[in-house]
């Protein structure tokens, strides 16, 4: 499924998302995850995005692909989020989400 990316430089605020129907949020620090309505992640908007993936501004506000991974585990949601550059530099994050009994 292709992510699609919506960077606001004058904030820092990066958002990485896919098509569907959003249910509800989960903020955690500087990630706000969207989710459907099957439980799915749908989309993160990670805020602070230069300092969470340590370029500047200008590189993020370059870049025009991005990928998110995710993994559903008992326990753990685990999101990693790709940003790629130019000369196919890729850069991630990890956003760990717990997940309560």
């Amino acid at each position: 499924m292709e992510t699609k990316i919506d960077y606001d430089k004058e904030y820092d605020t990066l958002y990485l998302f896919r098509k569907g129907n959003v249910k509800g949020s989960i903020d955690i620090g500087d990630f706000i995850v969207d989710m459907s309505t099957s439980g799915k992640v749908l989309g993160v908007e990670i805020l602070n995005a230069s300092k969470n993936f340590g370029i500047s501004r200008n590189l993020l506000s370059s870049v025009k692909k991005a990928k998110l991974n995710v993994s559903y585990r008992k326990d753990v949601i685990q999101i990693i989020a790709f940003l790629l550059l130019a000369k196919k530099r890729e850069i991630k994050t990890m956003i760990p989400i717990p997940i309560s009994a």
